[in-house]
């Protein structure tokens, strides 16, 4: 559909000018500090994949914002092993973002509330467990992001 969009002469607002994104410092509920950073990091570390979009650390220099929330973490247990310890678990990432031109106040993206998660196992030592644990979270964030990335990429190439 964009190419026949491309082809007609048809542009988004968008389509023009290089786009700056400020990425705001996330809003964290959760007592994993390091969630936020490696959110902005990773999020850093794909807009630098574009040449539509560059990143900035104010507002003055950007017409778009991105902000979220870390709503809550949870790590359910899903299996024990045989002497009723915890095998496996499942951290739950409750979060929410959205994406906005600060010149017209519109809103390109929202997400108002999702879960993601990812599994992961216990070790026999505390140390492995948590490097494990995130490894998981790190999961979780390249997800998040790379989703993130591309609705931002989408919301700028469509009307």
């Amino acid at each position: 559909m964009l190419s026949v969009l491309a082809s007609c002469g048809y542009r988004t607002p968008y389509s023009n000018t290089k786009q700056v994104i400020t990425l705001r410092d996330w809003k964290n509920r959760t007592n994993e500090l390091r969630i936020t950073a490696d959110i902005s990091d990773r999020l850093a570390e794909w807009y630098q994949k574009t040449s539509l979009v560059t990143t900035s650390n104010t507002t003055k220099a950007a017409n778009l914002m991105l902000s979220g929330e870390i709503i809550s973490i949870n790590k359910p247990i899903l299996s024990y092993n045989t002497n009723n310890i915890a095998s496996q678990i499942k951290v739950k990432l409750r979060l929410r973002y959205i994406l906005k031109d600060l010149h017209s106040e519109k809103i390109l993206v929202e997400e108002p509330g999702r879960t993601w998660t990812q599994t992961y196992f216990t070790a026999n030592n505390a140390v492995q467990t948590r490097a494990n644990y995130y490894a998981a979270i790190d999961k979780i964030v390249d997800k998040l992001c790379e989703e993130i990335y591309q609705r931002t990429l989408m919301a700028l190439s469509v009307k």
